[in-house]
């Protein structure tokens, strides 16, 4: 709350999207050890911020559901990312496998913008039964597409990274 819950999304978008275009740079195995932290230090600062602006979003009668809702996308996004990326790669080379990752975390920041002003607990909206209808979930929505975005980012490069160092710099 101290930083803004959008800034922390956003700042962990723009360092999600670093290590993949490194990862195109890099010379020597050695190289993609930092890379993959920042990588997980991205997703550590998304985590709490996501949960906290749903919360700000939801009633508490309805945070179980619609974290349920928003969690689909991860899955969808991990199960679709590995196989965009052995098209990828087998079309264009590595380097395209980390720039598309690159270009679906830059559109993952969209939400940030787009995204209401959230409820406060004194609006009317909260003293009405907690609904799960159409108005309610659009301004979730850009979430969920967050969430498929990130899990396609992450479904491609996790996938594909070990394969990427035994073919770029022979580990085995």
């Amino acid at each position: 709350d101290r930083y803004g819950r959008r800034r922390v999304i956003s700042l962990s978008v723009v360092i999600a999207c670093v290590p993949p275009v490194l990862y195109t740079l890099s010379t020597q195995w050695l190289d993609v050890i930092p890379w993959g932290i920042l990588y997980a230090v991205a997703f550590a600062l998304y985590m709490p911020s996501r949960m906290a602006i749903v919360a700000d979003y939801t009633p508490t009668e309805q945070l179980i559901r619609v974290y349920s809702i928003l969690n689909l996308a991860w899955p969808i996004g991990s199960i679709i990312g590995p196989t965009l990326s052995g098209l990828l790669e087998s079309q264009y080379g590595w380097n395209a496998v980390f720039y598309v990752a690159t270009i679906l975390h830059g559109f993952a920041i969209l939400p940030a913008f787009v995204l209401p002003t959230p409820l406060t607990s004194t609006t009317e909206q909260y003293r009405q039964p907690p609904r799960l209808d159409r108005t309610f979930l659009v301004p979730l929505l850009p979430f969920f597409f967050f969430n498929v975005c990130i899990g396609l980012g992450i479904g491609s490069v996790e996938a594909i990274t070990p394969i990427f160092l035994i073919n770029s710099f022979q580990i085995s």
